[in-house]
């Protein structure tokens, strides 16, 4: 709900840091790859992950920092990995 209010913004946006997360935990909350491909959509996309949580019972991802730049930022022009 908040990315949907803030569409004008996010166009003059160029790095988001976003929770994710591997659960519903609330009923509007979007999981990790439903936030992505909304936020391809929008023109961003994931550079990092940091602070991953898991769950300490079955250690199953919880939750992490999320880092998305704009789909045409340079580094995506290169696909190799060195």
């Amino acid at each position: 709900p908040i990315l949907k209010g803030s569409i004008e913004a996010l166009k003059r946006t160029s790095l988001l840091i976003i929770e994710v997360y591997g659960f519903k935990v609330s009923p509007t909350c979007l999981l990790f790859h439903e936030l992505s491909a909304y936020l391809h959509d929008l023109g961003f996309r994931l550079i990092d992950i940091v602070d991953i949580m898991r769950r300490p019972g079955d250690k199953a991802f919880w939750q992490a920092d999320a880092f998305y730049i704009r789909n045409d930022h340079p580094v995506f022009t290169r696909d190799s990995y060195a």
